[in-house]
């Protein structure tokens, strides 16, 4: 039985090496980052970019995969993050370009994730981040170059194009995915191939930006990878951090890490405990994955009741 668990792992292993058009591509502008990167791979194929690239470079790797549940394998490497939301409609699409910001955006083909109608989607997965990487049928490719000039083609295989496009995203919309209004004040950000800043007109602070993706888009995209209780044992972790806000919303997932984010808003005064007690509970039972809005809902419900106590 060993022996063919490590043929299996081998044969998964040799496949995911196996070179697919536009990985010269996507390498040559990875190789530019001398920062940690954040990048997303949206795809329904097991072989993930992201097996490759995240040994490689330093950052976090995000793999998006809608559509079917998954299970995910013990040795995901530990700077990548699993999503398995069951629908990835436009919503979802415009929600996520609305409160994350992604360096790379990898979609090797674009037709698996969105069906023969996904030059509706196109407008919405280019507001996701700076540089995007899409993948799409040779028989589109006069009716992309029509109607999407920012697309260019760098590679193609005998069914397939990879079209490249720079966007240059300057700001975030939302502050976090629950959020159901557009922020008043701006949330710029200032990203090159160096650094990468973030600066809060409402508090008039620059921060450096933390790679990763905000613990409530993962719950919110039925993040799987790290599981439960590898979140719940680095949430413990922070219990004694001097952080006067520690919500869900200001931690970011990077791979197997809980990071937290946005120290010194003097506007807040939570206390750290009840934060993470109430963290913790999203992230005790798979319930979450059933419904997501709920987990959240009852994790709000927790801390606004554990706040009023205090008073």
């Amino acid at each position: 039985m060993k022996k063919f668990l490590f043929f299996i792992s081998l044969v998964f292993n040799v496949l995911c090496c196996i070179a697919q058009p536009g990985d010269a591509e996507i390498n040559a502008l990875l190789a530019k980052y001398k920062r940690p990167v954040t990048v997303l791979e949206i795809t329904t194929n097991e072989s993930w970019h992201t097996h490759q690239l995240a040994p490689r470079y330093k950052g976090s790797f995000i793999v998006m995969v809608p559509g079917q549940e998954i299970a995910v394998q013990s040795s995901t490497h530990r700077r990548i993050t699993v999503l398995n939301p069951l629908e990835l409609g436009h919503q979802d699409i415009n929600r996520l370009g609305l409160c994350e910001h992604l360096d790379v955006v990898i979609i090797p083909d674009i037709e698996q994730i969105a069906g023969a109608s996904y030059t509706n989607t196109l407008n919405e997965l280019l507001t996701l981040g700076d540089h995007i990487f899409i993948g799409a049928p040779l028989s589109q490719r006069d009716s992309i170059a029509r109607q999407y000039p920012q697309l260019q083609e760098v590679a193609s295989s005998a069914t397939q194009a990879i079209y490249y496009a720079y966007t240059d995203k300057k700001e975030l919309r939302l502050t976090r995915w629950t959020v159901h209004h557009t922020a008043q004040k701006k949330y710029s950000i200032i990203s090159t191939f160096e650094t990468k800043q973030l600066y809060k007109e409402v508090t008039d602070s620059t921060s450096t930006w933390v790679p990763g993706i905000n613990l409530m888009t993962f719950v919110m995209l039925r993040g799987l990878y790290p599981t439960n209780s590898m979140i719940r044992k680095e949430l413990k972790k922070l219990k004694d951090s001097e952080h006067n806000d520690l919500i869900i919303g200001n931690m970011v997932v990077q791979g197997t890490r809980i990071v937290p984010i946005d120290f010194g808003d003097r506007r807040r005064n939570a206390n750290t405990r009840k934060c993470i007690e109430a963290a913790c509970m999203v992230f005790r039972f798979n319930r979450r994955f059933k419904d997501p809005q709920e987990a959240l809902q009852k994790y709000a419900d927790y801390l606004h009741r554990s706040q009023r106590k205090k008073q």
